[in-house]
């Protein structure tokens, strides 16, 4: 398999994971792990969503800053269409922090063997190692795969907005061909000019109105911001 580019899953997609899974703890591995996903609360830039823990679909929010042993990330990858059907678990390859590989754990949870993540560690994802201890594995839902656990806790939401996880998410806009051109350039437009004027921090990205609503828009997940908790 090509290496794969790594990103936070939405909800959306974790709850497509859920179901392909029948939410069974032993294939997915929530318990006692929440799980960072791509969607916030969208009034406000801080509070991001979490998953799992007590249960497949448990809802929680953690400020973006939140670092702890209880929440984690678990990556997900796009992938072209296949044959294979949801619900299949698949070799995708080995996450690398600061050039070291990390070991998939056994023990996903807040107690078990989790890595911590090093503040300011670089991560990559690389070529799956001969060695299975190594060998991230991940669940086929749709054209994502998401990985079947959590591979690092005590990782923030920002930590990921800082290795560009986050900013990767593909876009699935409900929009016709020329508008969602339209937007884009609107939005690379005004992304500039704040840059331009100096309104912009190195790594602010995940707090930028201007970033969030393109997010808002080019996810298509408005389905998702019913309650106050997304």
């Amino acid at each position: 398999m090509n290496i794969l580019n790594m990103r936070l899953p939405t909800c959306r997609e974790y709850d497509a994971l859920v179901d392909a899974t029948g939410g069974s703890n032993s294939i997915m591995h929530w318990e006692k792990m929440f799980s960072w996903c791509k969607n916030g609360d969208p009034g406000d830039s801080s509070p991001r969503a979490a998953r799992g823990y007590s249960s497949a679909l448990n809802w929680f929010i953690f400020d973006a800053m939140y670092r702890y042993v209880d929440v984690g990330f678990r990556p997900a990858f796009d992938k072209p269409n296949s044959d294979v059907s949801d619900g299949t678990l698949t070799t995708v390859g080995t996450l690398y922090m600061d050039g070291k590989p990390v070991k998939v754990p056994q023990n996903p949870t807040r107690n078990g063997d989790v890595l911590d993540y090093i503040p300011g560690a670089k991560l990559e994802f690389r070529k799956a190692m001969n060695d299975a201890a190594y060998q991230v594995r991940a669940i086929k839902v749709g054209d994502v795969l998401i990985a079947d656990r959590v591979l690092l806790r005590s990782i923030s939401w920002v930590d990921l907005a800082g290795e560009a996880v986050i900013k990767a998410l593909p876009s699935q806009p409900n929009l016709s061909s020329k508008e969602m051109q339209t937007f884009q350039e609107l939005f690379g437009k005004y992304c500039q000019q704040e840059a331009s004027r100096g309104h912009c921090e190195p790594d602010a990205c995940a707090f930028c109105p201007v970033n969030l609503a393109y997010t808002e828009i080019f996810e298509a997940n408005s389905s998702l911001f019913m309650f106050p908790m997304q």
